[in-house]
C-alpha cells in the first residue's frame, strides 16, 4: 500500500511538473491571429500549441491512470495551472496592444511588435517581422469597426455643417495624455484593448476547452472547464466595471461623449454573447451569468448617462447666452450627440423599450414593426425627448434677453440650425416616425420669429414708405431712380439716428 501510494505521488507530481513546463502565455501574434478568424475550428485551434502533442500523450496516459485508481486532485492542479496560463496570455495580449499603440503614435510607422516583450515572450521574435505586424493590424481593423468611427464622432461635428467645439457642461474641456485613462474620464486606447480582451478570452479560452477534452475524463471536462475560466472572467468582469466607472465619472462631470465609448464596448461584446453562449453550453449559470453580467452593466450605465444628457440639456440652458442672439452651444451639442447615436440605434432599443415615457410615443405606430425599424422608432422618440426640452430651455432662457428682438433672433437662429441639421442628416427620418409634424412645427416657429422680428421695423418702414415722396407702384416695381434711391438712404440713416 505505501509502495502504491507513493507511485501515486510520484505520477501526480510528474503530472503537475510536465504541466508547468508548458505553463507559458501565448505569443500575442498567435492571439491576433485566433482572434482574425471569422470561425474557429478544431484545426485552428489545435495549431495553438499550449502542450506539445508527445507531452499531451504521456499527461493524457497519466491523468488516466490516476482517475482510474481515484485519484482527482490532479483535475484542480490542471485547472489552476491553465487558469494561471490563460491570465498571462491575456496581459501579454493586453502589454502588446500597449507597446503597438505608443509606438504608432509616438514613432510615425514603427512597427507594431513591441521591443520589450521579446526576451519574455521569445516566440513573438521568431515572428517575421511583416507577418506580425500583418497580423495586428488586421486584428485591430477588425475590432474598430465596433468603434464604428466613434473616436473621431468625439472630437467633430455632424456631416455638412460648420464643426462646434464640444465643450461646456456637455464636453469640459481637458486633455488626456494618449493611453492614460485616470481621473480625467475614459480613454480610447482602454475601450480598445478591452475588446482585444473580450474577443481575445474567448479564442483562448476555445484553446483551453479542446485541451482538456484531450487531458481529462470526459465526465470532468466541464467541472474543470469551469475552473479554468473562473479568475479570466472576473477579471473580465472587473476591468469591464472599471471602465464603466470612469465613464460614469466623465459623464458626472458633463462628458457625456463618454457614453459613446461604453456603446462601443456594447455593441461588440452583444455581438460576442452568441460565440460566449455557445462556448459556455455546458457550464453552470454562475460562469455563464458572467458574461450577461457584463452587458447589464453596460447597458445600466447608458441609461443613466441618456437620462443625464436629457437633464443636462435643461440645465445647460441656464448658461451665458450670445450677445448677438447667434445659436446657443447647447443647441449645437446637443444636435451633434444625438447624431452620434444613430449608429447605435440597435443597441439602444433593449434599453429605450424600458423607459414607458419613451415607448409610449410609439402607440401610433402599426403593430409588428420591423425590428430595425422600431429601433429607430425608439431612438426616434428619445431624440423627440432631447428636442422637447431643448425647446423649453431656449424659450425659458431666451427672456432673459431684455430687447423683444434680439429675442426673437435668438430664437429664429436656434430653431433655423436645429431644422437644417434635422435636414441635413437622418435625425428627421427618426423623429418624424413618432412626431410626423416635427417639420412643420420647426417651419411654423421659424414663422412666427420672423414675423416678431420684423415688427421691429416698423417705424423704420413707416418712416421710409412716404408715397408723397417715391410713389407705392414704383417701390414695388423696383425700379427706382437714382434720385429715388438716394432719398431712401438718406431717409434711412436719419432714422437710424433717431432710433440708437
Amino acid at each position: 500500500t505505501t509502495l502504491f501510494e507513493a507511485g501515486t505521488d510520484a505520477l501526480g507530481k510528474e503530472f503537475r511538473d510536465e504541466l508547468k513546463k508548458y505553463q507559458k502565455p501565448v505569443p500575442p501574434v498567435v492571439t491576433l491571429e485566433l482572434i482574425e478568424e471569422e470561425e474557429l475550428t478544431e484545426d485552428t485551434l489545435s495549431a495553438v500549441e499550449l502542450v506539445p502533442p508527445g507531452v499531451r500523450e504521456d499527461l493524457r496516459a497519466i491523468a488516466t491512470w490516476l482517475d482510474k485508481h481515484g485519484n482527482t486532485n490532479r483535475l484542480t492542479v490542471y485547472a489552476k495551472l491553465r487558469s494561471n496560463a490563460l491570465l498571462q496570455s491575456l496581459q501579454a495580449l493586453r502589454d502588446h496592444q500597449r507597446s503597438s499603440s505608443i509606438e504608432r503614435g509616438g514613432m510615425p510607422g514603427a512597427h507594431n511588435s513591441p521591443g520589450p516583450m521579446r526576451t519574455r515572450i521569445p516566440k513573438l521574435d521568431n515572428a517575421p517581422k511583416r507577418k506580425a505586424e500583418k497580423i495586428s493590424n488586421r486584428a485591430n481593423r477588425m475590432l474598430k469597426k465596433a468603434m464604428a468611427g466613434q473616436l473621431a464622432s468625439r472630437r467633430q461635428g455632424p456631416p455638412g455643417l460648420a464643426s462646434y467645439s464640444l465643450h461646456g457642461t456637455l464636453t469640459p474641456q481637458h486633455v488626456t495624455a494618449p493611453g492614460v485613462a485616470g481621473e480625467e474620464g475614459l480613454d480610447d486606447s482602454d475601450v480598445e484593448l478591452y475588446l482585444h480582451q473580450v474577443t481575445g478570452l474567448h479564442r483562448l479560452a476555445s484553446a483551453e476547452l479542446l485541451l482538456s477534452q484531450q487531458l481529462v475524463p470526459e465526465d470532468r471536462v466541464t467541472r474543470t472547464f469551469e475552473l479554468i475560466l473562473k479568475d479570466p472572467m472576473d477579471q473580465l468582469v472587473s476591468e469591464g466595471e472599471n471602465l464603466a466607472a470612469q465613464s460614469r465619472r466623465s459623464v458626472s462631470r458633463g462628458d457625456h461623449q463618454a457614453v459613446l465609448s461604453v456603446l462601443a464596448m456594447l455593441r461588440h461584446v452583444t455581438g460576442m454573447q452568441r460565440e460566449y453562449d455557445h462556448l459556455l453550453t455546458e457550464c453552470q449559470t454562475s460562469i455563464r451569468s458572467k458574461f450577461a453580467a457584463i452587458i447589464n452593466m453596460l447597458q445600466d450605465t447608458c441609461i443613466k448617462a441618456l437620462d443625464g444628457f436629457v437633464e443636462s440639456v435643461k440645465s445647460d440652458g441656464e448658461r451665458a447666452l450670445p450677445k448677438d442672439g447667434t445659436v446657443h452651444e447647447v443647441t449645437s451639442n446637443a444636435l451633434i450627440f444625438t447624431e452620434q447615436l444613430l449608429e447605435y440605434a440597435t443597441n439602444l432599443s433593449p434599453m429605450l423599450r424600458l423607459d414607458s415615457s419613451i415607448s409610449a410615443g410609439l402607440t401610433n405606430l402599426p403593430m409588428g414593426l420591423d425590428q430595425n425599424l422600431l429601433a429607430r422608432a425608439l431612438l426616434g422618440s428619445y431624440i423627440k425627448r432631447v428636442l422637447v426640452n431643448l425647446g423649453l430651455a431656449l424659450v425659458s432662457r431666451s427672456e432673459a434677453y431684455g430687447d423683444a428682438t434680439l429675442r426673437a433672433v435668438f430664437r429664429l437662429n436656434n430653431y433655423n440650425y436645429i431644422l437644417k441639421t434635422l435636414h441635413n442628416s437622418e435625425l428627421l427620418n427618426l423623429v418624424s416616425l413618432v412626431e410626423p409634424q416635427c417639420d412643420k412645427c420647426y417651419n411654423d416657429q421659424i414663422m412666427e420669429q420672423k414675423r416678431l422680428y420684423s415688427q421691429s421695423w416698423s417705424r423704420v418702414l413707416h418712416y421710409l414708405v412716404n408715397h408723397e415722396d417715391v410713389p407705392l407702384s414704383v417701390i414695388q416695381s423696383g425700379k427706382l431712380r437714382d434720385r429715388d434711391r438716394q432719398l431712401i438712404k438718406d431717409k434711412f440713416a436719419v432714422s437710424m439716428m433717431n432710433i440708437f
